[in-house]
């Protein structure tokens, strides 16, 4: 196939969904002929009005409702107002005119993609998590391609429409994962409290660090705690022995990974990815309030594998995860285990593939 294509991607709202599309499209970039071009469909108010124009990527905004957590007024006025988004999405698709749509989650690619199957473009979703949202629910029934990165998450869809992919991670990451780096010589720990910082994670892991620094000599420690808890997280570690080291937020994150014998933190599906893809073991403590209790689906799999230890945070305690932290550092053979393991379960090159089945499907017309 020799012609330009081009590939319209929808979604966003967090960045569990934004940065797998933003793998896919480069992907597709790289693998599809000189002169193709890429199109994000987002909304105004996600991550991706500050993301996409801050890389210069290619996007149009529209304008759509959630229909989960709200009151029934606002479910309503949102139901009123999807066949106006379903409309608006269908002049976005005739004017960039793509050959292929793929939504990756998030309320906008419900429209966007349901409008590309009524004009007759290919379609597809990429599920990042073991429990798809409601919106990718819907569309799985419609689209032509539905990839998965859980085993679990095949269950909700059309059977011959699956097929599990992996979750797509950064370039840096997936670089990475082809040098497949050895676990440091010495116990090394990195704590992920997320972009936005969890709280329950920033105020028991300085305690933690406490009392492992007392039994584990030469202990390296990284605390990413987000930029809103990054004052109170700093503080927690004040007087501690050692040199325990505190950040709001890790920009090169294949290096911080590298640098770990193990990482404490939730259980995100793009986190889970760039752990399986880079190979290391976790303690994952997933969210509580996350939709449908996606992140202990997503953890308790990896766990299955051996991969991972879950962590309920109801019943998280600085005693409880000292012991277990203890455990796992003082046994370096278990740690490589999980580190195996972890790896033998990632996709590193999720997006790759993704984007070449993309590629592959416009050319079966």
């Amino acid at each position: 196939m020799e012609r330009a294509l081009k590939m319209m991607i929808a979604g966003g709202g967090t960045g569990g969904h934004l940065f797998p599309g933003i793998a896919i499209g480069e992907a597709f970039l790289r693998l599809a002929p000189g002169g193709s071009e890429i199109l994000f469909v987002g909304t105004p108010r996600g991550i991706e009005a500050r993301v996409l124009p801050e890389r210069n990527l290619p996007h149009e905004f529209l304008e759509v409702g959630q229909l989960k957590g709200l009151g029934l007024m606002r479910k309503l006025a949102t139901l009123f107002s999807l066949p106006l988004s379903l409309f608006k999405a269908m002049g976005i698709i005739r004017r960039f005119s793509p050959d292929v749509v793929i939504g990756v989650g998030g309320y906008v690619s419900g429209p966007v993609v349901l409008a590309a199957r009524l004009l007759g473009k290919k379609t597809a979703i990429q599920e990042q998590n073991s429990v798809p949202g409601l919106t990718n629910k819907i569309l799985g029934r419609v689209v032509h391609t539905v990839f998965t990165a859980f085993e679990a998450a095949r269950e909700a869809f059309p059977a011959r429409k699956v097929v599990f992919s992996g979750n797509p991670v950064r370039e840096e990451i997936m670089k990475l994962a082809g040098e497949r780096p050895a676990l440091p010589a010495k116990p090394a720990v990195v704590v992920l409290g997320g972009s936005q910082g969890a709280r329950a994670i920033n105020e028991v892991m300085p305690e933690v660090y406490r009392t492992l620094a007392e039994k584990h000599a030469g202990l390296v420690w990284t605390h990413q705690s987000g930029a809103a808890e990054f004052e109170q997280t700093a503080a927690r570690y004040e007087g501690a022995p050692g040199t325990p080291r505190v950040e709001a937020f890790l920009s090169d994150m294949g290096k911080v990974y590298a640098g770990a014998s193990l990482v404490v933190g939730r259980a995100g599906a793009s986190t889970l990815a760039e752990l399986c893809a880079i190979g290391r073991g976790s303690v994952l403590i997933p969210f509580p309030f996350a939709t449908d209790n996606h992140q202990e689906v997503n953890a308790r799999e990896l766990e299955g594998l051996g991969a991972a230890r879950v962590v309920i945070q109801k019943e998280m305690s600085a005693d409880g995860l000292s012991a277990l932290l203890d455990e796992l550092l003082g046994a370096p053979g278990k740690l490589e285990d999980m580190a195996a393991r972890a790896r033998e379960h990632g996709r590193p090159r999720a997006a790759e593939d993704i984007a070449g089945a993309c590629i592959a499907m416009v050319s079966e017309r």
